[in-house]
């Protein structure tokens, strides 16, 4: 079967920082489960990591210091979100290296590891067939012609991106993917080395144009 037609549990994270190695805990969790290119559920828990928000993560997000009072910490929510993931076929993420990264590290945490499940990031794709300007979740959902009312919430972002995702999927730019996923993994590793060595070309050049 192709992984089109798998089942997808589409995540997206809202976290204090941007990297596991200062310290950054996620702060709210939000996923889409999608079934045959439809979303069937979402879901959504605010969690009280036990460390303060910095305030610019507040101008972002809107999530206050005292929003989190008497939320659950990921502990709490940690096996019905394993049951989650461990239901799809496929975990999917918006930039999986970011959102992948603070999942597992909450799951470290406490002691568990979770389910064993293949990551698509459809960030990859849409860079790779896709000339938009930039690659952020607004201007991919404006692209799509997606509602994105709730920018910055992790439930609105995960079911945004897998709306994008699936119109994405369907669109021309779509069928040059294969049916495989394991391919497909590898083509996004090849995709996503590409990426990196044109985005240090064009540094480098505006550096050169700017001396």
């Amino acid at each position: 079967m192709s992984w089109r037609n798998a089942s997808w549990l589409f995540v997206d994270t809202e976290t204090t920082g941007l990297k596991v190695s200062e310290g950054a805990r996620v702060i709210e969790l939000g996923w889409a489960r999608v079934d045959n290119m439809k979303v069937t559920k979402t879901g959504n828990w605010v969690l009280n990591p036990g460390v303060p928000i910095p305030p610019v993560i507040t101008n972002i997000t809107g999530i206050k210091q005292e929003d989190l009072e008497g939320q659950p910490e990921f502990k709490d929510i940690s096996h019905k979100f394993y049951n989650e993931m461990n239901s799809a076929d496929y975990m999917m993420a918006f930039n999986v290296k970011f959102d992948k990264e603070m999942i597992d590290n909450e799951f470290k945490l406490i002691g568990m590891s979770p389910p064993s499940k293949q990551w698509l990031d459809p960030l990859i794709w849409i860079r790779r067939f896709l000339q938009l300007g930039d690659n952020k979740l607004k201007t991919v959902t404006q692209h799509f012609k997606v509602e994105l009312e709730r920018a910055h919430r992790a439930d609105a972002d995960a079911e945004a991106a897998a709306l994008a995702t699936i119109k994405f999927i369907n669109s021309f730019e779509g069928h040059a993917m294969p049916d495989d996923p394991k391919e497909l993994g590898d083509l996004e590793k090849a995709w996503d080395a590409d990426q990196k060595v044109i985005n240090k070309s064009k540094y480098q050049s505006k550096i050169k144009n700017n001396t």
